[in-house]
């Protein structure tokens, strides 16, 4: 199996330091970001709590396809992408941040609460 891990970190990282253009999409609760033309990341927040993350090349091929919820190893319907879901849900938190502006409509929101 691919090392993905490395990849993720990076992407947190980067991520969690406002580095990564993350942009909103029309379906609510999903984040993309392109890079330089050469790669795309979308990561979703799934209904049932779990999160899909996905990587694309240029053409457009998955090249990081997971879906990951909050299971521990010994449970029965535990899943390999399930080892990713705290990384990956806080790189959703990341992404939903910078694709939502957050940090500047709180910002927005404190202002208009002082004048009250």
């Amino acid at each position: 199996m691919p090392n993905y891990e490395r990849v993720i970190d990076k992407l947190l990282a980067k991520s969690e330091a406002g580095g990564v253009p993350w942009k909103a999409t029309y379906e609510e609760n999903t984040f993309l970001a392109a890079l330089e033309g050469e790669v795309t990341f979308e990561i979703s927040r799934r209904e049932d709590g779990g999160f899909d993350f996905l990587m694309k090349d240029k053409d457009d091929k998955n090249i990081i396809e997971m879906t990951c919820h909050n299971r521990r190893q010994y449970n029965n319907d535990y899943e390999a992408d399930d080892r990713f879901f705290d990384k990956v849900r806080q790189l959703y938190e990341a992404a939903r941040i910078v694709g939502l502006d957050v940090d500047k409509k709180l910002t927005v929101a404190e202002a208009l609460l002082d004048r009250f």
